[in-house]
């Protein structure tokens, strides 16, 4: 492979023969102009004869960012990760990349450019109101562009993936408001007539999530053995309730149900079954469904949840929080945080720990002074 530097004007560019083209016969070369010196366009002539010969050299291209992740969707991401992930891909690059990184050149991105889109987002984010989107929205697109750039090099379109130069924002711990023994109690009395009072007492009484709760259908529930076991999550894709894997490898368990569930399941069952009677019932088996059999919409189940809430005069918290509410009041009355864990189906214990290191504490404190009692015990027993 030959090549060469020459003097255009004030300025060097380097030249290289890289044989014909088979289909025309034609010589090739690539060109490169711009340097300020001849040693510079020397060590890039090179540099790039090198990377030629290796196979890392990545021809100069037009595509934008934006050109770039919409064909990454299609070609790659449709395919590669579930429907909500895709979804939420489509939603992000959408919303916030494109506008601010979309014009770009794939093969000109710095990562000066992606810090100051982390930046902006941090600061003025937001698209329905003002202000700036969280650190774990911004870890989201962090990752997504990670990815994205990821395939680029490896469909050789760049030769270095840039967010690699960038460091995503500091994880912050959300807060969780759970509800307390008395909240749990008064909450369960305003729901016991609820059509969803079984969604609401599942997730206080297992800690499941949303979507496992109205993933479970009746043939994942033993009422001889108590247990539940979780398979399937229902989430919405394009606004439409759709049953899939569940979030993790861990996330597939089986939960013991207390008696007191075990009861209201059978009550449940029954309502239900004279609902079947209706010739418009549809039968998916789903323990949390709609007069018509049909998975429930979890924005309706959001909308009930938020009634009973004012309803009963408690805190404006979130479905998510009766999860946080059971696992507290499990580890308050001393359960081990390994069990706690794996009802949860957190994929390790790290995470139970970090979530809930409020209640860790006092659990601590209620040890040691249990020790001290058993200890003190001990010694008048040898006193007398």
């Amino acid at each position: 492979m030959r090549g060469h530097v020459r003097k255009r004007g004030s300025k060097w560019c380097y030249v290289i023969d890289v044989g014909r083209d088979p289909q025309t016969g034609k010589r090739k070369q690539k060109w490169s102009k711009g340097f300020p010196t001849k040693r510079e366009a020397e060590r890039e002539l090179n540099k790039t004869i090198n990377e030629i010969e290796n196979g890392t050299f990545v021809e100069s291209n037009k595509m934008t960012l934006g050109e770039y992740l919409e064909i990454w969707l299609q070609d790659y991401a449709k395919n590669a990760v579930k429907p909500t992930t895709l979804e939420s891909y489509s939603y992000l690059i959408k919303t916030h990349i494109v506008p601010f990184l979309g014009p770009l050149s794939l093969d000109k991105l710095q990562a000066i450019h992606v810090q100051r889109f982390y930046n902006k987002m941090l600061e003025e984010g937001r698209i329905k109101s003002e202000g700036g989107l969280s650190s774990g929205t911004v870890r989201r697109l962090h990752g997504l562009l990670n990815t994205a750039l990821n395939q680029a090099v490896k469909w050789r379109l760049v030769n270095l993936n840039v967010v690699t130069l960038v460091e995503s924002p500091k994880h912050r711990k959300k807060e969780i408001s759970p509800l307390n023994l008395e909240e749990v109690k008064r909450f369960l009395f305003y729901a016991k007539n609820d059509r969803y009072y079984i969604t609401f007492l599942l997730a206080i009484t297992t800690g499941l999530r949303r979507g496992e709760i109205l993933g479970l259908r009746w043939k994942d529930v033993d009422m001889n053995t108590c247990t539940a076991s979780i398979r399937k999550n229902l989430v919405l894709v394009s606004h439409t309730p759709v049953l899939q894997e569940p979030k993790t490898r861990r996330s597939v368990r089986s939960v013991t149900l207390p008696p007191i569930v075990i009861q209201a399941l059978k009550n449940h069952k029954q309502v239900q079954d004279q609902e079947k009677t209706n010739e418009l019932y549809q039968c998916y088996d789903l323990i949390t469904a709609t007069c018509f059999g049909s998975p429930l919409n979890p924005l309706h189940l959001r909308k009930r949840f938020k009634k009973i809430l004012t309803k009963a005069n408690l805190p404006d918290i979130r479905f998510h929080d009766l999860r946080h509410t059971h696992a507290t009041l499990m580890l308050q009355q001393g359960e081990h945080p390994k069990v706690v864990s794996e009802r949860l189906g957190h994929s390790n214990i790290n995470i139970t720990l970090d979530t809930y290191s409020h209640v860790l504490p006092n659990m601590q404190q209620e040890a040691v002074e249990r020790f001290e009692k058993m200890l003190l015990h001990d010694e008048e027993n040898n006193d007398s």
